[in-house]
């Protein structure tokens, strides 16, 4: 069986090696090696070394000609320095809470807004206002500000959504980043869509600068920051189908295929959510009563979530505060315990889906240029992804 699949690989490098594509019958010819090593796939592996590069472009080989009067103009430009700009001012307390910000990790997101673990929504949005403010580089001219303005504004990007936060309390790690570090788009709600289960408006896509204008009233973030995807908000007593277009609209086309079939996973619980939310409409009233707002929790105890509740269908254990369920009734408490176990279910494909992308990774670092670390591959390839593993308990798969 890998020897078929092998041949199927040394056909696919040699096409792509007659069309000029280096790279990637370089890449095809290893595979070829991972699965069935042979004296032909050896050939061919040296054959792509011995290949010439790719032919230089027209436009590249003109400017390769050059007339020996634009030398000389080439070499009086790059001879001439431009002026350095001018230094800018900065208090000592300025310097002093960029240094100590610039000292955090970079997911060391509660240290960063200088808050504990515990903190309210409103205590996360005074920390932000209070950092942005001193950090802003408009305002703050030490050497760093413009990096530590950018941590405090993920740090407040995560913190500032219950289901980010949840996630990041959970496993630590910032629940945006994908293999490599770079953001990716989850299965049920696209990266750069926004918000989540809570309604949380800030996606990735949303710079620093987006971010502060958008806090503070300054109407500028609300332009390009939200992409083009759609996401579902399950803030308020109604299912809401959010459509933003942006600059990630041509993207989002491309998945919407995938999407669909990643809704049709979630389907059951979003019906039987749907209902629940019908029902609580034509009864009169809302979830949690007239201006009230829609408790906050955790997956693990520690306070102020103190307070043991388990979810209707799959009987996932979470916590409350009292306080802040003491007054709520037990209709609008078993609308609650849907949408945590939808916010739950949706955190574990997106953890099932960063551990795929990580396994792929570390699969593709286990390419050398002209053998495959066979230890290093099989090892990513059987490891455990247990976000996956509990996501299949469930009865949910990628």
């Amino acid at each position: 069986m890998n020897a078929d699949e092998a041949q199927k690989c040394i056909e696919i490098a040699t096409r792509k090696l007659q069309a000029g594509d280096k790279a990637g019958a370089h890449k095809f010819a290893l595979k070829a090696a991972a699965l069935h090593d042979s004296p032909q796939v050896q050939q061919l592996l040296q054959k792509i070394v011995k290949a010439p590069a790719t032919t230089p472009s027209a436009d590249g080989a003109a400017g390769s000609s050059r007339s020996e009067g634009g030398a000389t103009q080439r070499t009086k430009a790059a001879a001439s320095k431009p002026e350095e700009p001018a230094a800018r001012e900065y208090t000592p307390d300025q310097a002093k809470v960029v240094k100590r910000i610039r000292k955090c990790q970079a997911t060391a997101f509660y240290e960063i807004l200088d808050i504990k673990r515990e903190a309210t929504e409103a205590e996360v949005k005074k920390a932000y206002r209070k950092l942005a403010l001193q950090l802003h580089p408009d305002k703050n001219g030490a050497p760093g500000a413009d990096e530590a303005f950018k941590m405090v504004s993920r740090a407040f990007q995560i913190l500032s959504d219950a289901s980010k936060r949840s996630q990041f309390d959970r496993y630590g790690a910032d629940p945006d980043q994908r293999g490599g570090g770079a953001p990716a788009a989850n299965s049920f709600q696209r990266a750069n869509g926004g918000g989540g289960m809570q309604g949380g408006m800030f996606g990735e896509e949303m710079n620093a600068d987006d971010l502060f204008n958008m806090f503070f009233g300054g109407g500028g973030g609300m332009g390009g920051g939200f992409g083009g995807s759609p996401f579902v908000s399950f803030g308020g007593p109604g299912v809401r189908v959010h459509h933003f277009g942006g600059g990630q609209a041509r993207q989002h086309r491309g998945q919407q295929g995938e999407e669909r079939a990643s809704l049709a996973q979630l389907l059951p619980l979003i019906i039987l959510f749907g209902f629940s939310l019908l029902s609580s409409l034509f009864s009169g009233g809302s979830w949690f009563g007239s201006g009230s707002t829609t408790p906050s929790y955790a997956f693990n105890n520690h306070p102020p979530y103190t307070q043991e509740r388990l979810t209707p269908v799959h009987k996932i254990q979470f916590f409350v505060n009292p306080e802040q369920i003491a007054s709520i009734g037990d209709p609008a408490l078993k609308q609650f315990d849907k949408k945590v176990e939808v916010d739950y279910i949706r955190n574990l494909r997106d953890t099932c889906e960063w551990e795929y992308q990580q396994r792929e990774q570390e699969m593709n670092n286990a390419y050398g240029f002209f053998s495959i670390d066979k230890v290093k591959y099989n090892a990513a390839k059987n490891k455990r992804m247990e976000g996956c593993e509990e996501l299949k308990r469930y009865g949910y798969r990628l």
